[in-house]
This record gives C-alpha cells, sequence and structure tokens, in this order.
C-alpha cells in the first residue's frame, strides 16, 4: 500500500490519469481550471525563468532547504497548476500530496512532468480542501496558498487543513487582506457586473475587450493622485513593479488578475485580527500573522502548530 492509499478516508469517485477524484467535474471551482488552462504557466519558474514561485514559496512558507521537508509527508492544499508544488518537489519530501478542487490538478501532473520532474513521490487528488478525503493526522507539512479566500467558509477551511495536520505539524496559508481601503473603490460592483452578465459573456468581455483597457490602465498608473482615481474606479492590477514583467507578461498578469479576482464566486478578505482569530479557534499554537507585501503574494500569511494535545 502506497501513502496515498494509506490515508485515504473514503473511495474515490474514479481514479484516472493517475489522480484520485472525489468531486465531479462541475464544481464551483471550474472558473478556476478554467483560469489555469491559459494562464498555468506564466508564473511557473521552470517555464518562465525566472524565481517568481520561489520567491514567494520561501518567504511565505519559510521553508527554502531539502532539510525543511526531507523524510516528510506535506499537503499542497489547493495546488492549482503546481507553481508551488514544482518549488516544494524540490525540497525533497517523503510524499507531496497536491490537491485541488478544480480540473487544473490535471494540469498540475502535466506541468510537473513537462518541467522533467519525477512524481514517484507525488499524489494527485481533485477534491474540496474543506472536505478532504484523508483521515486525522495524516501530513507533517500543510501550505495553502492563494486559495483559502476563494472557499464558502474558510474557518472551517481552517479547521479541516489541521484536522488532517500532524500534532507537532507546521501550517501556512496566506490570504488577501481586508482594509479600509477595501471600501473606497469599486471592486464590489465590477463583481456584481460580472455576476450580473453570466460567466461566458464576462470571459469573453475580459478577452475581447480588457486588453485594449490595459494599455490606457497602465500608462495612467504611472502618474501620482491619477494612478489613485484609476484604481478606485478600475480596481484592476496592471502595474506589478516588484516582478520585473515584460509589457506582454504584464498584459496576462493582468487578465489573469481579473479572472482570479472577479470570476471567483467566493472571495472573503480578513484582517489580521480575523486570520489571529481564526487560528486560535482552530486550535493552533505559536500563532503569528504577518503582512507581506512583495510580488504577487497574498498580503496575510498566517504561520502556525497545531499543538500535541490537539483532539482532531
Amino acid at each position: 500500500m502506497n501513502f496515498i492509499e494509506s490515508v485515504l478516508a473514503n473511495e474515490p469517485l474514479s481514479i484516472d490519469s493517475g489522480i484520485f477524484r472525489f468531486v465531479p467535474a462541475d464544481n464551483y471551482s471550474y472558473d478556476f481550471g478554467e483560469e489555469w488552462k491559459r494562464f498555468g504557466r506564466i508564473q511557473y519558474d521552470a517555464f518562465t525563468g525566472r524565481n517568481l514561485s520561489k520567491d514567494r514559496f520561501c518567504k511565505t512558507t519559510l521553508f527554502s532547504s531539502a532539510k525543511n521537508f526531507q523524510g516528510l509527508n506535506v499537503l499542497d492544499a489547493g495546488c492549482g497548476a503546481g507553481r508551488h508544488s514544482d518549488i516544494a518537489l524540490q525540497l525533497e519530501p517523503r510524499n507531496l500530496v497536491c490537491v485541488d478542487l478544480s480540473h487544473a490538478i490535471d494540469l498540475c501532473r502535466t506541468n510537473l512532468l513537462d518541467a522533467g520532474r519525477s512524481i514517484e513521490s507525488v499524489h494527485f487528488v481533485q477534491a474540496d480542501i474543506s472536505k478532504l478525503p484523508f483521515s486525522s493526522n495524516s501530513f507533517d507539512i500543510v501550505y495553502c496558498m492563494g486559495v483559502i479566500q476563494h472557499t464558502p467558509n474558510p474557518l472551517s477551511t481552517l479547521l479541516e487543513l489541521v484536522r488532517v495536520l500532524k500534532p507537532s505539524g507546521k501550517i501556512v496559508v496566506d490570504t488577501y487582506k481586508k482594509s479600509f481601503k477595501s471600501y473606497t473603490h469599486l471592486q464590489g460592483l465590477w463583481r456584481a457586473f460580472f455576476r450580473i452578465i453570466g460567466r461566458d459573456n464576462s470571459k469573453q468581455l475580459i478577452s475581447n475587450v480588457f486588453p485594449r483597457i490595459y494599455p490606457i490602465h497602465r500608462r495612467l498608473m504611472n502618474y501620482p493622485f491619477v494612478n489613485s482615481l484609476t484604481w478606485k474606479l478600475l480596481p484592476f492590477d496592471s502595474y506589478f513593479p516588484n516582478l520585473d514583467l515584460s509589457p506582454e507578461e504584464e498584459l496576462q498578469w493582468f487578465l489573469m488578475s481579473i479572472e482570479d479576482g472577479y470570476l471567483s464566486k467566493y472571495i472573503f478578505p480578513q484582517t489580521e485580527i480575523s486570520f489571529f482569530d481564526m487560528a486560535i479557534a482552530s486550535g493552533l499554537s505559536e500563532i503569528e500573522v504577518v503582512d507581506q507585501s512583495f510580488g504577487d503574494a497574498a498580503p496575510l500569511v498566517l504561520r502556525g502548530i497545531k499543538p500535541l494535545t490537539s483532539a482532531s
């Protein structure tokens, strides 16, 4: 019996293409799967020749060498197309389990193979990270990056991630930050607009119209005061000063960030206090919540340890 079979608590609906599937194909994460089909490699270091994903992973998790992972069982909760799975795999875990609710899980497997990685120690699971099909206390390390804010109930999701974490195991989760500035721009109205016109029309609008908006938006973001007004009316990311992107790459990131931020069914940003309270409610110890500002990272990072006395 291999590792994944030993920790499964439920029978999968199917197993195909090397992937254990526990959910139907069409679920609330469908848009994310479609998004990663189009944008699944523009953040992937092995294909871009950059270290963007490595920098984000190491700075967020504080895991940067094989000594952090060797001999350990690691869960990538919400792996998407595998940009961070690739970095984690290079730290030589005993087992790496990649889980995603969308069909991006297929792309994760393909990308690792195309990047020339050996996937003998990698296991691919299509499942809801809020209802993981694993036994309690299965993983030494759990990380969840850029995902928890897009789940129906972030606290329930965090509780589930802690459940499958072994006592004394480490967890790292990041999320969007909620602040006063959240109420000073029209993001909520834009999200409502995209919801009203529907998924297909929204995608066509983003694909056909927003590439024309991008150069104007990008230029306006260069001017003080004007950039503030531009952001309030059109709160889209067209400027990535810390990433050293080419104009074509910036356009792709612009379109990707719109789909990620506006077409997702759920989005629940947190304050530092609410994120800390979630960690307390989940029973973690040695908790720290830090505000990071670099690159494409979700600003708030939660790190903690599951106590040996945890009842989970």
